[in-house]
């Protein structure tokens, strides 16, 4: 289960959704929504939603409110410290998490299918922005991602880590989509693949940056047990 911060960001004027995107520098948050809330209202829909004209999609023109954190409450049964197993975490997107520090967009794993056992049921994407948004009445917490496509069908032999590479589209971006909050099972830790080349001498690496400096990254299931319970 995920829940939203109590106090929304400040700084955002009138929050809407043409304003955010702009404030957070992804000018595609306006469709990627619209194209999100389609798939809410037509769940059936047999359309690919790539395709559809701007006339289909609906409209969003309320106000929009923007969240740096969220907190996951999941159930991690090996954890006998807890009560009947209930632990939490909080996963944070801010520009500026700690007094005009660096930014900060954590990384998550999202249940795509749960039949599937561990990392195999599961995407990798990085949080750019928690917002939520209203349409007839109905309030939408939604987050939008970055996502991370997984390289080959098994874990790295070596390591026992499944090894993920940032999705590219046929433009050469990253892709995006905005999903669900509560698709969000909890958060991930990445950790570069170190190659033979290395960086060049004006990039300093730091938390902020190192999810762009390099081409791909193990899914860190040693960080704690329960991430070790799901990401086998």
């Amino acid at each position: 289960m995920i829940q939203l911060r109590t106090l929304s960001a400040r700084g955002y004027g009138e929050r809407t959704l043409e304003v955010v995107a702009e404030k957070i520098g992804e000018p595609d948050l306006v469709w990627l929504t619209r194209e999100y809330l389609h798939g809410c209202l037509f769940p059936d829909s047999n359309h690919d939603i790539s395709e559809l004209d701007d006339e289909v999609l609906p409209q969003i023109c309320g106000k929009v409110s923007v969240f740096h954190s969220v907190v996951a409450t999941y159930y991690a049964p090996s954890d006998r410290s807890r009560v009947n197993g209930a632990a939490k975490e909080r996963i944070r997107s801010s520009p500026h998490p700690w007094h005009g520090g660096l930014p900060r967009h954590d990384c998550v794993v999202v249940e795509h299918n749960s039949n599937l056992p561990g990392f195999q049921g599961l995407y990798t994407a990085r949080v750019h922005c928690f917002f939520t948004f209203k349409h007839q009445n109905l309030e939408y917490p939604s987050a939008l991602v970055h996502w991370f496509e997984t390289v080959g069908d098994s874990a790295d032999p070596l390591t026992g880590m499944w090894v993920v590479k940032p999705e590219m589209t046929g433009e050469g971006q990253v892709a995006a989509n905005v999903i669900s909050i509560d698709s969000i099972l909890r958060g991930v830790h990445l950790i570069p693949a170190f190659g033979g080349n290395t960086l060049p001498a004006d990039n300093l690496v730091n938390p902020s940056n190192a999810l762009d400096l390099f081409d791909a990254f193990y899914v860190n299931k040693y960080v704690a047990h329960h991430s070790h319970e799901i990401l086998f």
